[in-house]
């Protein structure tokens, strides 16, 4: 009897470990992932002046991410320039983005295209957006 307890003991230790395993695994998975769709995100990125419904939702907006977490999004108004200083995070196929001179997170779902067509979900309206290149 005690070699059977003893046996499922180890059998659940191991058990437990390479669940923890697995889960870390899997967290540093999404960590990479994470990494890589920033890295991917990082430069300037332009609405895209063709598209009607980006240019109904969003106007001309020209949006520079860097590599600290910092986002500059700009919305240029005719010969008005308004820049919005941000942070942003990425969570999945989620920006976080949060403006720390008026705190409060916004949630855009995203996805990139080809390397250089980023599509942004909020409130349910859609905007393109191109990757500018030098």
């Amino acid at each position: 009897m005690i070699k059977y307890i003893c046996i499922m003991g180890l059998v659940a230790l191991l058990l437990t470990a390479f669940g923890c395993s697995k889960e870390t695994h899997k967290d540093q998975d999404n960590d990479s992932h994470s990494r890589d769709i920033n890295r991917i995100l990082i430069g300037i990125w332009n609405s895209d002046q063709r598209d009607e419904l980006t240019q109904k939702n969003v106007g001309k907006v020209t949006m520079r991410f860097m590599s600290d977490g910092q986002l500059l999004y700009d919305i240029n108004a005719g010969n008005k320039l308004q820049r919005m200083n941000l942070v942003y995070k990425i969570n999945g196929d989620t920006i976080i983005s949060n403006q720390p001179s008026h705190p409060q997170e916004e949630k855009t779902k995203f996805r990139i295209e080809d390397d250089n067509k980023l599509i942004m979900e909020f409130n349910g309206e859609k905007a393109v957006f191109l990757r500018e290149t030098r």
